[in-house]
């Protein structure tokens, strides 16, 4: 695998947007981007989930979300695809964790283990960690469903910066470039 070098000083992270599947691992590495950048990342499982797994509507969504994204700085980390246009339409910056089903199943596996009924800082108040057998449905039907809708984004927005990592190794590269770039340029 050829190793991406990113061109930081091109990149506008004020606005960043990072996508995938559950179980990609958007959260931990929003944190991680977030530490470098210093933004708090905002989580939409905490705020768009109803206490204890409970659905709000996509109006209620909407006016959650709104006024976060004018915002003239934010990291937020979430799939969430009814609100995806929202983000695109400020973002300055789109992360896609784009990995292979298997890899998201498992990850999300490994963490509601981990995690197994649960409070996690990431997910709404009550919402518990769980095994879900809806869950992995979601998570290995995502390529032929919602990641359809990302690429379709992808194109109806071609002035947002968007990267796509394939492999999780390809986000620990860019957070490692992130790092030495801002190390580089306190120096």
């Amino acid at each position: 695998m050829t190793k991406h070098i990113y061109d930081f000083s091109q990149l506008d992270l004020s606005r960043v947007a990072v996508i995938g599947s559950a179980g990609s691992g958007k959260t931990t590495f929003s944190k991680k981007i977030g530490s470098l950048i210093g933004v708090t990342p905002t989580h939409l499982d905490k705020i768009l989930l109803g206490e204890n797994w409970t659905d709000l509507t996509h109006e209620q969504h909407v006016q959650i979300l709104a006024p976060i994204v004018d915002e003239p700085t934010w990291l937020i980390d979430g799939m969430w695809s009814k609100t995806l246009d929202m983000r695109y339409q400020r973002a300055t910056l789109v992360l896609f964790l784009d990995y292979k089903p298997a890899v998201c199943a498992w990850r999300a596996m490994t963490r509601s283990f981990k995690h197994m009924g649960k409070q996690r800082d990431d997910l709404a108040p009550g919402c518990k960690d769980k095994l879900d057998l809806k869950f992995y449905k979601y998570i290995l039907g995502f390529r032929k469903g919602c990641r359809l809708k990302v690429l379709q984004a992808m194109q109806d927005h071609p002035e947002i910066s968007i990267i796509s990592f394939t492999k999780p190794k390809q986000a620990q590269e860019f957070l490692a470039q992130l790092q030495q770039y801002l190390n580089d340029k306190q120096n």
